[in-house]
């Protein structure tokens, strides 16, 4: 996924040459999830985000679909 573009060093522009670690890298998408109100795990905005954001039915919806269940 995500992570495949990251195994090889940049090739070009200020950070030729640099490789971003992993783990480093999945510490930064969890904060960045977060940030937006998304479920880590899932990538799939959370219910309270969903509603603050006035698109209660569009919640509804993912929760019809299972988006909001048990894993």
């Amino acid at each position: 996924m995500l992570l495949l573009y990251f195994k090889e060093p940049m090739n070009s522009g200020p950070l030729k040459g640099y490789r971003m670690n992993p783990e480093d890298f999945g510490v930064m998408l969890d904060e960045y999830y977060r940030a937006r109100g998304w479920d880590e795990r899932t990538a799939v905005p959370l219910k309270e985000t969903l509603i603050k954001l006035d698109l209660a039915e569009v919640a509804e919806e993912l929760e019809k679909r299972g988006f909001y269940g048990s894993p």
